[in-house]
């Protein structure tokens, strides 16, 4: 039977919407969630469930909780207990990467030029951040692995993590780390950070996640990361919002 040109146009016009309604399904489930914690250096100066969820956690005295504040316990040398954990709490497995940042990115630079710089050291950004890293940071995980250079902006350093494995649903991952270390060599004038009354720093952990289910990542190079491959398939920039398209 011969079609009519109404005809054709409908089914046209069927064909259509079919397409638009698959380009829109092809996004990628995603999530975030973070936590900002204050470190209070001790001066003498002055006294409906989703399908698809990351949960990120520390743990006190063996109860879940969302970030901590240090207030007057920061002293130099000082070891305080801190431990980002993500958990999968949706119904999908996901790949999870975790951004660490650090503020007062200037004053950490001057510390460590004062302390930790000698005519051996490489003349480069990556001699610092990673001195930090190395300074700040207790018990860093294997399961988690650091890539691509530390970024600077607006007077801090990120850096980014990734997970391993698979998170299934239900799963906990590995902590992060387990402490952050307050370097012992600083001095009361090197703790410049915030202002005369109110000397802090802060470090805010944010975690990302992306669906691992029906992801194939086979084609990316350059890591062996699969999360770092699965972030870097769909273009989802550290930090920034899921990408659009």
């Amino acid at each position: 039977m011969k079609l009519t040109k109404k005809k054709v146009f409908v089914v046209a016009l069927v064909i259509s919407l079919i397409a638009i309604i698959s380009i829109g399904s092809l996004a990628w489930f995603s999530a975030t969630d973070s936590v900002t914690n204050d470190f209070m250096f001790d001066d003498s100066d002055h006294d409906g469930t989703p399908d698809f969820i990351i949960d990120l956690f520390e743990t006190e005295n063996g109860v879940e909780v969302q970030g901590k504040d240090y207030e007057n316990n920061a002293i130099p040398g000082a070891v305080l207990d801190k431990d980002p954990t993500v958990r999968n709490d949706g119904d999908y497995s996901m790949y999870a990467r975790v951004l660490v940042t650090i503020s007062d990115a200037e004053e950490w630079f001057q510390i460590a030029q004062k302390y930790y710089y000698d005519e051996n050291t490489p003349a480069s950004d990556w001699f610092w951040q990673g001195i930090l890293e190395e300074k700040l940071i207790v018990d860093l995980s294997d399961k988690w692995v650091r890539y691509g250079p530390v970024v600077s902006e607006n007077d801090s350093l990120t850096y980014v993590y990734y997970y391993e494995d698979i998170l299934a649903p239900g799963e906990t991952s590995e902590s992060l780390f387990t402490k952050i270390q307050i370097p012992g060599e600083l001095t009361q004038d090197d703790m410049d950070f915030g202002t005369a009354d109110d000397v802090h720093f802060t470090i805010t952990i944010k975690a990302e996640a992306l669906q691992s289910d029906n992801m194939d990542i086979s084609g990316q190079t350059g890591r062996e990361n699969d999360a770092y491959k699965a972030f870097a398939y769909v273009g989802w920039e550290a930090g920034s919002d899921y990408p659009a398209s």
